[in-house]
This record gives C-alpha cells, structure tokens and sequence, in this order.
C-alpha cells in the first residue's frame, strides 16, 4: 500500500494545488479524461450490443443532454494537443 501511495504522491501533490493552478487544472482535467472516454465507450459498446431499446432511449437522452456536450467540449478543449498536419 506504501508503494501506491508513493507512486500517486505527486499526483495528489498536484490536485491539491500545490504545484500551482495550473498544473492543478491540468492534473484534474487529464484524470478525468483518462476515466470518462473509456468509461463512456464501454457503455456506449454495451448498449448497442442489448436487445432493449430502452437503454438507447436513455443514453442518448445522456448523450444529448446540453450540460454532457458541454463538459465534453471543454475536457475535449482542454485535454487535447492539437498538431496540425503538415502541408
């Protein structure tokens, strides 16, 4: 367990804000992105892969809602290197 919690120690370091606000934003914006895309692919594979269509009706209702398209647009903003390619 020490060894967990030595490995996360700056981690922790850096949600607190102890590294500045910056890396506090950006520490806080990548974890979120690191859970939230696979946590939501998954649902979205299980989903489609029932029979009931009630589950559609209901994630699509997530999906849809304007407060879900926010928070994506804004860990999508923040949490993305745009490269652009060359010509």
């Amino acid at each position: 367990m020490e060894q967990i919690l030595q490995i996360i120690a700056p981690l922790l370091s850096a949600y607190a804000g102890d590294y500045g606000w910056a890396v506090q934003v950006v520490s806080l914006i990548g974890t979120l992105r690191l859970f939230f895309k696979p946590i939501m692919a998954a649902v979205s594979s299980a989903v489609k892969e029932t029979p009931s269509l009630s589950d559609d009706v209901i994630l699509n209702k997530v999906t849809g809602n304007a407060f879900y398209k926010g928070f994506i647009f804004v860990i999508d903003l923040i949490g993305s290197i745009k490269i652009k390619p060359k010509n």
